[in-house]
């Protein structure tokens, strides 16, 4: 409603974020970007992640083939990569990430908090 959109506007801008003009269609992927990244963990069985909370590095188990895209709660892409057992996250402010995980068969999501 207009009041909660408002509430978090004022919040955002009480942290100095700016937002990049876009059109409709830009509006609408951002939205969807930011739906995605607040939703809840789409966990495969076949990962794992930790520590969590981390300070500087991740650890994943599991079939570690494929790309990951490491997003904020606005949905924006901060890094991505080759998926290997280890990804450094230092360069993130502390704060809650998602990590996206996906290959030719699977596609994961999972949260993580950067202390």
């Amino acid at each position: 409603n207009k009041d909660t959109v408002n509430m978090y506007f004022s919040d955002f801008k009480d942290m100095n974020f700016s937002f990049p003009k876009c059109n409709e269609i830009g509006f609408a992927k951002t939205i969807e970007n930011m739906r995605n990244a607040s939703s809840e963990n789409v966990n495969s069985p076949k990962f794992k992640l930790y520590p969590n909370p981390t300070n500087s590095i991740i650890h994943i188990e599991g079939h570690l083939t494929g790309n990951y895209n490491i997003v904020n709660y606005l949905g924006q892409t901060l890094s991505t990569g080759p998926l290997t057992n280890q990804i450094n996250v230092e360069f993130l402010k502390p704060g809650i990430y998602s990590i996206i995980i996906e290959n030719k068969t699977e596609y994961s999501q999972l949260k993580f908090v950067k202390e």
